[in-house]
C-alpha cells in the first residue's frame, strides 16, 4: 500500500504519543518561541517589498564577477559563492508564503513565515548537497543571508527588547538546525515518517486534515525530485551554480493528482 495512503496513521495516534521518531527539543521548553507567535506581530510576514535584502548592493559585484568568468580573468573565489548564496535566498524568498498560510490555516505572523522559509530552504539545501564542496559553500552562504534577512524583517517588532529578540534567535536557531536533521530523516524513510516531521515541525501539531497533510507531503516529494531530475539529466556543476534560480511549484490539488 502506498505511504500517502496510511497518512492518516499520522493523526490518527494520540496526541502524546504523536511525536517524530527523536524529538531534539526538550519536552519542557517551548518549540515556538512566543515573541515570534504573538498577535501583536501580525501580518510581519508580508511587508510590501517581500524581499529584505537590497539587490541593488550586489549587482554592480554580481556583473563584475560574471565578466571577469567569461574573460577567463578570474576563477571562482569564495565571493562568488557568496553571491551565488545570495540569489539562492533570493529565489527562496519568491515562495508564495501567503497560499502555505491560507491552505494550511497558519497564523501570518513571524514564526510562520521562518516555517515555511525554512522548508523551502531545506529542499534548497538537499540538491546543492549534490554539488559537493561548492553547493556546500553556496548552502552555507544563503543560510547566513537567511538569519540576516529573518533579522531585519523581526526588527518590525518594536515592542521588544533587544535581548528578548536575541533569545529569540538563538532558540530559533536549535529549531533550524533539529528540523534539518528531521526533515532529512524524513525524506529518506518514507512518507508515513515525512509527514510525521511535517505535522510536528511544518504545521506546529495544528492539523488534524489528512487530506491537507498528504497534499504538504506530495508537495515536498514533488519538490525535491524536479530538483534532482535536473541533476540527473546531466546538468552540470558549472551550469548550477551559474545559474541558480529555484523555482517553485503551485500548491494546488490539482498539480499532484
Amino acid at each position: 500500500m502506498n505511504d500517502c495512503i496510511c497518512l492518516t496513521q499520522v493523526l490518527s495516534r494520540p496526541v502524546s504519543t504523536r511525536q517524530c521518531l527523536f524529538d531534539p527539543i526538550a519536552v519542557n521548553k517551548s518549540h515556538t518561541p512566543p515573541i515570534f507567535t504573538s498577535h501583536q506581530i501580525r501580518y510581519l510576514s508580508t511587508p510590501q517589498n517581500s524581499s529584505l535584502l537590497a539587490e541593488e548592493d550586489t549587482w554592480l559585484s554580481k556583473r563584475m564577477m560574471n565578466t571577469r568568468l567569461k574573460l577567463g580573468m578570474a576563477p571562482r573565489v569564495k565571493p562568488y559563492y557568496r553571491l551565488r548564496g545570495l540569489c539562492l535566498f533570493q529565489s527562496v524568498e519568491k515562495v508564495n508564503w501567503i497560499d502555505f498560510f491560507r491552505v494550511f490555516n497558519m497564523p501570518d505572523t513571524f514564526h510562520s513565515w521562518f516555517l515555511v522559509i525554512e522548508l523551502h530552504m531545506w529542499m534548497t539545501s538537499v540538491r546543492c548537497s549534490d554539488e559537493g564542496k561548492e553547493g556546500e559553500l553556496i548552502k552555507q552562504f544563503s543560510i547566513e543571508y537567511m538569519w540576516e534577512g529573518a533579522q531585519k524583517r523581526a526588527k518590525k517588532l518594536e515592542s521588544y527588547a533587544p535581548s528578548a529578540l536575541r533569545k529569540g534567535f538563538d532558540d530559533l536557531y536549535e529549531e533550524f538546525v533539529a528540523a534539518f536533521l528531521m526533515y532529512d530523516h524524513g525524506l529518506l524513510t518514507s512518507d508515513v515518517a515525512l509527514a510525521d516531521v511535517l505535522w510536528y515541525r511544518f504545521l506546529q501539531r495544528n492539523c488534524d486534515d489528512p487530506e491537507k497533510l498528504e497534499l504538504l507531503v506530495k508537495y515536498v516529494r514533488k519538490q525535491v525530485f524536479v530538483f534532482q531530475i535536473h541533476h540527473l539529466d546531466g546538468l552540470s556543476k558549472e551550469d548550477f551554480i551559474d545559474r541558480i534560480n529555484f523555482t517553485w511549484l503551485p500548491l494546488s490539488e490539482k498539480t499532484y493528482l
